[in-house]
């Protein structure tokens, strides 16, 4: 017996933006704290920008898993048994983590070297 697709079991925007929220929310915070503790111990806005957008790019690889997980959990579990499909799980974790650093790595670069810029002309 084949099981039937239905929208609510595949990964979509909706989906994917349960995850993000609560991500980006914690990288922005991870990103704040870094930047306030790097430029407290350096006193350099180069390195503070660098040490923020460093752990707001670690701190939400490593939430979206959780993340994920968590607020999609009745689209990824089985019906019967309440356990988790583990291959459908990898794939979209797979997916998302792929197009966010294929989206976010020229934006990051783009963002550092325009702060970096800013910041030698005394501007930013």
């Amino acid at each position: 017996m084949i099981a039937k697709s239905t929208l609510e079991e595949k990964l979509d925007f909706k989906s994917t933006m349960y995850s993000f929220i609560p991500t980006t929310l914690i990288g922005a915070v991870a990103m704040g704290y870094f930047q306030d503790v790097s430029y407290g111990a350096t006193q350099s806005v180069e390195l503070a920008i660098a040490g923020g957008l460093g752990a707001q790019t670690i701190s939400r690889s490593l939430a979206i898993l959780p993340s994920h997980a968590l607020m999609n959990k009745n689209r990824l579990k089985h019906s019967d048994s309440g356990k988790y499909k583990i291959g459908t799980y990898a794939q979209e974790i797979a997916s998302i983590a792929t197009s966010a650093k294929i989206l976010y790595t020229p934006f990051l670069l783009t963002l550092t070297a325009i702060d970096a810029y800013l910041t030698s002309k005394g501007v930013s």
